[in-house]
């Protein structure tokens, strides 16, 4: 009986054609009664420190519902948690705002948020939103961003260092002392971007009647997702649900929607463009 071969073979990918075809289910298929849109307002800057945003004419703008800030949701949305926390490495974890408050670290960190009736109308008044940033100096090499006088992210992070962390077994002096052939080498790891099928994108739904939020999201955690959603939302009685059903498009990015309890239509969604 011959065993069919795998490795190195020619495979038909049977998942390609409900992708490509309009059969699968995305997060932005996802479409809700009176259903808000959010838009990000992004810094252009990878350092520098926030002088002030005006919302003003965004909040005039045709169909918006509700702009907010760093500073309107300071205390209302918690930080966003670190998804693995290394043990034996005396991780630093600075507080990561959802919204930036009075820095932003990189290229995208969001300044502001606008709700409108669609996403059309929430991209245009984003736009309107202004922002006056003081450059900051800006790391662009990881090795140097360590050194004695680099320019710090965070003021209580030393040199920029989030962790070290050494695994090992045995006794390892002894290893390579009497080893026949030590070799040493660098190694540089290349950045990763992830090109998904469909961009990061959340849908959240707020019942406040029965204190329920549901989430939307391309994940392959969904637990994952809801613990760290918890400890994002600043209401300890909310209950968050999941419902179990699949979804494409889930390759390393996430997006995770922004929610307080306002006065708000109880459905949100993002889906973010290229």
């Amino acid at each position: 009986m011959a065993v069919t071969k795998l490795f190195g073979a020619k495979i038909k990918r049977r998942e390609d054609p409900r992708l490509i075809t309009g059969k699968a289910t995305y997060t932005d298929d996802v479409k809700l009664p009176a259903m808000l849109h959010a838009a990000f307002v992004r810094s252009p800057h990878a350092h520098a420190r926030i002088r002030r945003v005006s919302t003003s004419e965004a909040r005039k703008a045709a169909g918006v519902v509700a702009v907010f800030t760093g500073v309107d949701l300071a205390g209302k949305v918690g930080p966003l948690p670190c998804a693995w926390l290394i043990p034996n490495a005396e991780l630093k974890t600075p507080p990561h705002p959802a919204i930036a408050v009075d820095r932003v670290r990189y290229v995208g960190d969001a300044v502001a948020v606008v709700l409108a009736d669609d996403r059309y109308l929430a991209q245009d008044a984003a736009e309107l939103v202004r922002v006056e940033y003081e450059p900051l100096p800006v790391l662009t090499d990881a090795e140097q961003a360590t050194r004695a006088g680099a320019t710090l992210l965070h003021d209580d992070v030393a040199q920029n260092v989030a962790f070290r962390w050494k695994v090992a077994g045995g006794d390892v002096a002894t290893a390579f002392a009497q080893a026949d052939r030590v070799i040493k080498q660098r190694l540089v790891n290349q950045r990763l971007i992830p090109n998904a099928m469909e961009t990061r994108a959340s849908v959240a739904d707020f019942r406040p009647s029965t204190g329920e939020l549901t989430l939307w999201v391309t994940s392959q955690n969904p637990h994952i997702h809801r613990s760290s959603s918890r400890e994002c939302w600043a209401s300890p009685s909310t209950s968050f649900g999941s419902s179990h059903r699949k979804w494409e498009g889930a390759s390393g990015a996430r997006s995770l929607c922004i929610l307080t309890r306002r006065s708000w239509r109880s459905a949100r969604k993002h889906s973010a463009g290229r």
